[in-house]
């Protein structure tokens, strides 16, 4: 990746003029694509697009109403009596005014009086056409008012109402129905009157209580059309000011509804913003002021975000149709990520450096966290909510617009300066090291743990009231609407769709049964479908085929001998006798027009039949789960449900996204880092930041919501960022030696503190979503900022150092996992032995036999520990029982812990002289004693007990260099040994341990991957004299034995193979493209043994190293005697080389190539 770049530097170094061209180009190019782009503001964006998610969605923005303004005229003194002429006055001259142009295009219709005559238009309509209307009911009660006594009583009632004071009024209605059959129909229609929250007051429109006029407007848009109403909104607050003043003041005026609620959202977060952005602005000016003193730097980072957005909104015009204006407002912070790209770019330069170098040292941590980043907000697109999938989108082409401006176009358009002085730093905070202080990193543990118990679970708010700002007045005004709507009771929607408006109404009639028993108002019983019409005319035709007749010669006797001229019943016969068509639904215009219009939503494609119940608020849920059967054509749902299925829907695509966008992440950082334990290192910071989060939320008592969510998945990804620049900070240094972990801390500084002043700034703000954003952001950098600075660099010198020294070979999860089951499997094979000990002695006691055997079974597990070491074949050299079959004194060189397993798997009659630690140790000292061990002291306390042992058959064995070389040299040897043998008459057996102390270093517990040589050399017995006649002669000259046998064994086993692993570990963590680099080099050149063979083996040379020192150090390793001096002609690799913690003193590196050397 970073030759890439640095190719891509330096073509265009050459080629400038087609640098620019090509930014020209690119610029157009993006300017083509944003006309291709349209903008969504529709909130229902953020649903899931799933079946249910959609139908409710569409539901609840198309109900009949939601675009009603109303207003409330009311004296402006309370306290005195209202003066309901003044307030019928008042609305008279609001309604003239905005029946004016230009404000009556925006406005549909304007009511505030009962029309009387609309009344009776319909139920006039619904009295002369009730075959349409009547139900199964209606033809019981009209089959009882057909009795002949019953009917001569109404016949009479009816003479009485008519010759009675109110006869006028009611004789149209008794002429036309003298016999009330229509009337369960009327009272019906009552349904569709005010409720008891609202009166009428010589036709006007009052409230229950009288005290103000009420004045609807219903607007030509939905409340989602902000440009739209803003203007409405306007006209009808310059109508009112115009209305108080004609009234002296005497009247105030109130308006309220979705569409003010939307403008007043509008104007407090433009008023917040520009308040915040002003304090951020300067904030953030005086910050990188202060840290570059450049002005053109600061236009840079300004136009490198820039170049970002424009290439986001581009490519979304060309990936998709659409975009959420609330998608790009929550991808707008992601500004705050994309920020650091240029500001680490232009950090480095501020620090001296080149752009090339710049970027030589800057690709690897940008690209590793844009990759990471962009994955975790791509995971977004596996969302089912449409909004969301936008804010993924954008927010990643943001951020790969702006890295890819950062590292082709802006290396040229800086120039390289020296060091920078007198400028902001960040001091004791980027310079110190608080993960060396165990009190810091003990206190962070602790503050983990705390936080994590303490969290009892942040609550997502899913009230959207509480997010949204009202004025006080708004809010009285909303908890009055909600009174006199709704009062004590929940309302419930209930909806049938269809794809034509009778569809709708027959799959309404089908589930008609399921909300009879509640209270509701609805018109799907005014509204019958097709097969319904037909239905209920079949009904009255099948009623009346038998009983008109009869019946209406009764009538008309009756009528006759109450006094009735011929006739006057005319249009109650012709009803009878009328012939009705199923007809078409326009033919109920009355109904549609006046009735239907807050209760059907019809569009080409879709109709909706809205039926509302008025349940218990607390039985509301379960009423709901009810009626929503699933694949029902018909569903209910409520205010709340909408946001509940919002919240629900991103409260599990959450979940599902924060396991993907985690593993997305790591997995990226794996794939970039090479290895896992550098992912590890560079994710763990992110989950311990999200417990903290999460625990000071909880603590503080703050709560999620639908925009504090999206900017708690934002810091997950800002400090991504962080971490991975830290980690690299510490690679770097480690790799280098040079001080780079201060120059990143103090960008990730100076990045955290723009960001606190960019959105942090927001805690200033009025508006409850704006403020939850800054408390979130606040705790979420603080978090994230002390993570990233700890926990990264302790964990990443737990890999390279130990007690403040690099080691040989750094820890791995392999090593520290194998070495961790051989511990466990250590501690399991002590307490089998101990086991078999005890078993051994209640079985037998503790007889020569039973002895035998456990040595036999600690023989066994000895040569079965040795032989599974993973990685780590064993070779035994002239091994055989025959060379223990006789008592002797066996020495060996001591390297590791595990040199004494191999000496007891040799044969099980072999006694070892242990040192006093041992010997008094808790937990294995009974295996020590039933084995016949004895301490190392015994060999002058206790000369005898030795003698016993040899006198059964055992061999004694001792380490003569008393202690584990820690550099696998053979050490000064102790005498003790080798008096033992003159004294007791005994040969001296030779084995040579090689490898073992590779394997397990004395000053390291880890095992590593090697090969373990155990030579048994030929006894040396009691009276050969050539190694010496006394036994002080024998110590000097058996030590000379094993050094001579050791090197000719190294020489023989230690050879380019032997020391590849060694190699490979000097350039762990180090960088992938480092690593790989020297990895795939070794293996081409089958770790350069051919090179190494044509070399001297003593003297001095100079050789040349092509890539980055493996070479030289695999010589220098192999050739111990020889003094090498090496050349690599790439700086940069030079010094990577020399800093390998494995080369030897027989190698040094040099700038000059000097072939005269070799």
């Amino acid at each position: 990746m970073v030759q890439t770049f640095l190719k891509i530097y330096d073509y265009f170094r050459r080629n400038t003029r087609l640098l620019y061209l090509l930014l020209a180009l690119c610029v157009i190019l993006a300017a083509g694509g944003l006309f291709l782009l349209h903008f969504d503001e529709d909130v229902s964006g953020f649903l899931a697009t799933g079946r249910e998610h959609e139908r409710i969605g569409y539901a609840y923005r198309n109900i009949g109403g939601s675009n009603k303004i109303i207003v409330s005229i009311a004296m402006a003194d309370r306290s005195r009596e209202t003066d309901r002429d003044l307030l019928m006055d008042a609305a008279d001259h609001l309604a003239g005014l905005l029946e004016k142009e230009p404000v009556r295009q925006h406005i549909k219709a304007i009511t505030y009086k009962a029309d009387p005559g609309m009344i009776l238009q319909v139920s006039s309509f619904v009295t002369d056409n009730m075959p349409y209307f009547l139900e199964e009911e209606d033809y019981a009660r009209i089959d009882s008012l057909l009795q002949p006594e019953i009917l001569e009583q109404q016949m009479i009632r009816v003479k009485q109402n008519l010759l009675s004071p109110a006869g006028i009024m009611l004789r149209n209605t008794l002429l036309t129905d003298p016999l009330l059959f229509s009337a369960p129909l009327l009272q019906r229609l009552q349904g569709f009157r005010p409720s008891g929250h609202f009166t009428t007051v010589s036709d006007y429109i009052f409230s229950g209580d009288r005290t103000e006029a009420l004045l609807t407007i219903d607007a030509q848009y939905s409340p989602g059309d902000t440009g739209n109403n803003k203007k409405l909104i306007r006209a009808i607050d310059r109508a009112i000011e115009e209305t108080i003043p004609e009234f002296d003041n005497k009247v105030s005026v109130t308006p309220f509804g979705a569409a003010y609620i939307a403008l007043t959202n509008a104007e407090r977060l433009r008023k917040d913003t520009w308040i915040s952005v002003a304090i951020a602005m300067v904030i953030i000016g005086v910050l990188l002021a202060f840290y570059f003193r450049n002005a053109r730097q600061i236009l840079l980072i300004g136009v490198s975000i820039l170049a970002g957005s424009l290439f986001a909104f581009s490519m979304a015009g060309v990936i998709t149709s659409s975009l959420s204006l609330i998608a790009i407002g929550a991808g707008s912070v992601i500004v705050g990520i994309a920020v650091n790209y240029p500001l680490h770019f232009l950090s480095h330069i501020r620090e001296g450096y080149t752009p090339r170098q710049t970027l030589a040292d800057i690709v690897p941590p940008l690209t590793t966290g844009n990759i990471t980043t962009v994955g975790a907000f791509l995971s977004l697109l596996f969302l089912s909510s449409p909004a969301m999938r936008g804010f993924g989108l954008f927010a990643s082409l943001l951020l790969l617009g702006t890295i890819l401006f950062v590292l082709i176009f802006l290396p040229h358009m800086v120039r390289a300066t020296g060091p920078v002085s007198n400028t902001l730093k960040f001091g004791r905070l980027t310079d110190s090291s608080p993960e060396r202080n165990r009190w810091i990193v003990l206190a962070l543990l602790i503050v983990t743990v705390f936080l994590r118990v303490s969290d009892k679970g942040v609550v997502f708010n899913a009230n959207m009231q509480s997010i949204n700002y009202m004025t006080p007045v708004q809010k009285e005004s909303m908890e009055k609407l909600l009174d006199r709507t709704q009062g004590s009771q929940h309302v419930l929607y209930y909806v049938s769709e269809g794809t034509i408006l009778d569809e709708a109404l027959e799959h309404y009639e089908a589930a008609r049964s399921q909300v009879e028993q509640f209270s509701r108002s609805g018109i799907g019983s005014f509204l019958p479908s097709r097969s319904m019409r037909e239905e209920r005319i079949d009904r009255w035709n099948d009623f009346w085929s038998t009983r008109k007749g009869p019946f209406l010669e009764q009538f008309n006797a009756l009528a006759r001998q109450n006094g009735f001229r011929e006739g006057s019943f005319s249009r109650f016969e012709e009803i009878l006798d009328r012939s009705y068509p199923t007809g078409e639904l326009d033919d109920f215009g009355p109904i549609l027009n006046n009735l239907a219009a807050n209760y059907i939503s019809e569009k080409p494609g879709r109709s909706l039949v809205y039926t509302m119940l008025h349940v218990d608020s607390q039985d509301a849920p379960s009423i709901e789960e009810e009626l929503n059967k699933a694949g029902s054509p018909a569903f209910a749902f409520d205010t709340g449900s909408v946001t509940r299925l919002m919240i629900s829907s991103l409260s599990s695509d959450f979940d599902y996204v924060l396991w993907i966008c985690g593993f997305i992440v790591f997995l990226f950082l794996t794939v970039s880092f090479g290895r896992l334990e550098l992912s590890v290192i560079a994710f763990l910071p992110l989950v311990i930041s999200w417990i903290w989060i999460l625990g000071i939320m909880s603590l503080l008592g703050l709560e999620f919501n639908i925009v504090n969510i999206i900017l708690a998945t934002f810091i997950f990804g800002l400090g991504d960022d962080y971490t991975i620049f830290i980690t690299e900070g510490m690679m770097h240094e480690y790799a280098y030696g040079k001080k780079m972990l201060s120059t990143y801390k103090n960008t990730v500084a100076l990045s955290a503190l723009v960001m606190l002043a960019g959105i942090g700034s927001l805690i200033v703000a009025r508006h409850p979503a704006m403020r939850s954003l800054a408390q979130v952001t606040i705790i979420g950098m603080i978090s994230v900022v002390i993570t990233s600075y700890i926990v990264p660099a302790y964990l990443f010198r737990k890999l390279v150092t130990k007690r403040g020294r690099y080691r040989h070979t750094p820890l791995t999860l392999w090593n520290t996992w194998w070495s961790f089951i051989a511990f466990s499997f250590f501690l399991l094979g002590v307490v089998f032995l101990s086991v078999s000990g005890a078993v051994l002695v209640l079985l037998g006691g503790r007889n020569e036999k039973n002895k035998l055997r456990f040595h036999t079974i600690l023989q066994g597990m000895c040569r079965y520990v040795i032989t599974h070491m993973p990685g780590s074949p064993i070779e035994v050299i002239n091994s055989g029982e025959a060379g223990f079959s006789v008592p002797s004194v066996i020495v060996a060189n001591h390297q590791s812990h595990l040199d004494l397993m191999a000496i007891i798997m040799l044969h099980p009659k072999i006694i070892v002289m242990t040192n006093n630690r041992e010997w008094n140790s808790p937990f294995y000292k009974s295996i020590l004693r039933f084995a016949d061990y004895l301490p190392i002291e015994y060999l002058n306390t206790h000369r005898d007990l030795v003698r016993e042992r040899v006198n059964r058959g055992y061999s004694i064995m001792i380490f003569p260099e008393g202690t584990r070389s820690a550099d696998c040299s053979i050490l000064r040897f102790h005498k003790g040994a080798f008096h033992l043998a003159e004294d007791l008459g005994l040969d001296i057996t030779p084995v040579l341990l090689h490898g073992f102390g590779h394997m397990l270093p004395k000053d390291d517990l880890l095992l590593r991957k090697g090969k373990m040589t155990v030579k048994i050399l030929p006894p040396i017995k009691a009276n050969d004299l050539s190694y010496g006649i006394t036994y002080q002669e024998r110590t000097k000259a058996v030590r000379q034995l094993f050094i001579r046998e050791y090197d000719a064994l190294s020489a023989q086993i230690q050879d380019a193979a032997y020391y590849a692993p060694t190699v490979l570990h000097n350039y762990l963590y180090k960088g992938r493209e480092v690593y790989d680099s020297v990895r795939r080099s070794m293996q081409k050149n089958s770790n350069f043994a051919e090179q190494i063979k044509a070399l001297p083996v003593s003297g001095a040379c100079f050789l040349e190293d092509h890539n980055r020192g493996e070479f030289a150090l695999t010589a220098a390793l192999v050739r111990r005697d020889l003094k090498i001096k090496a050349y690599i002609a790439d700086a940069k690799k030079r010094e990577l080389a020399a800093r390998c913690i494995s080369v030897p003193d027989n190698l040094t590196y040099t700038d000059k190539p000097d072939t005269n050397e070799q």
